[in-house]
């Protein structure tokens, strides 16, 4: 579980420092999101989930989502795979990933 928390983290922190750092970028391709920021950056922690939707729907051991899940395609998800691997299911693990989104958060609303 605190490694799927921590796939979810590192999507919201990579919308939100695409939205801080480069705002024209994102609303050239995406349009504006003054009001609709919010599901860009839900939408980007759930694109970094997709490939652990195998584990939500199984469709056996060796089926078409785990296949996708353990291949190096999966890594488009904000580094689904490489996380994966070089990083163990601990809370610690999910808590550096949640603190960054926190401290991105906060640059995002002119808090910091």
């Amino acid at each position: 579980m605190p490694i799927g928390i921590c796939h979810f983290a590192v999507g919201v922190s990579g919308a939100l420092a695409l939205l801080i750092w480069q705002p024209a970028l994102v609303s050239h391709y995406i349009g504006n999101l003054t009001k609709n920021d919010v599901f860009f950056v839900l939408g980007s922690g759930i694109w970094a989930m997709i490939p652990d939707i195998g584990k939500i729907f199984t469709m056996g051991e060796n089926g078409i989502f785990t296949a996708f899940h353990s291949s190096q395609w999966s890594n488009i998800f904000w580094g689904h795979v490489w996380m994966d691997v070089n990083f163990a299911d601990t809370a610690f693990v999910a808590a550096v990933p949640i603190a960054i989104a926190a401290i991105l958060l906060f640059m995002y609303k002119g808090v910091i």
